[in-house]
């Protein structure tokens, strides 16, 4: 699912006490509100370097098992949603498109069948179908 993220799709508010509200589509593609803890995981000497790189956890709001982390660049915002199955979705943002994120789940089914071969292993694949 390809979301555009404008900013009638992601709100982003500070509360009183520090946390962020942050509104951005759900596993369903409806918007949700994530209540967001500034989480900083750059070393001083990378932050100083990189004031732009800002990193949060938190979670749903209108569902508190459901956590989240966020990081927010000059690329954009990249948002990993835990849901309380343990099923996973990712919004990522597509580098040639302004504005535009890159919606998925992530399930265990689909890392379990990666396959990592080196070039010789697949041209050694190849010559064996072609033999048959």
């Amino acid at each position: 699912m390809k979301t555009e993220i404008s900013s009638s799709k992601s709100k982003k508010t500070r509360t009183s006490s520090g946390q962020i509200l942050l509104t951005i589509p759900n596993e369903n593609g409806i918007e949700e509100e994530f209540i967001l803890l500034n989480s900083p995981v750059l070393s001083p000497k990378l932050q100083k370097i990189h004031p732009d790189i800002k990193t949060f956890i938190g979670r749903s709001k209108s569902r508190p098992n459901v956590k989240a982390r966020v990081s927010y660049s000059a690329m954009g915002l990249n948002a990993w949603i835990m849901l309380a199955d343990g099923k996973h979705h990712f919004i990522q943002p597509l580098r040639k498109l302004e504005n535009t994120y890159f919606s998925y789940p992530r399930s265990q089914k689909h890392a379990a069948s990666f396959s990592c071969k080196t070039a010789s292993e697949i041209e050694n694949t190849v010559e064996e179908v072609k033999r048959r």
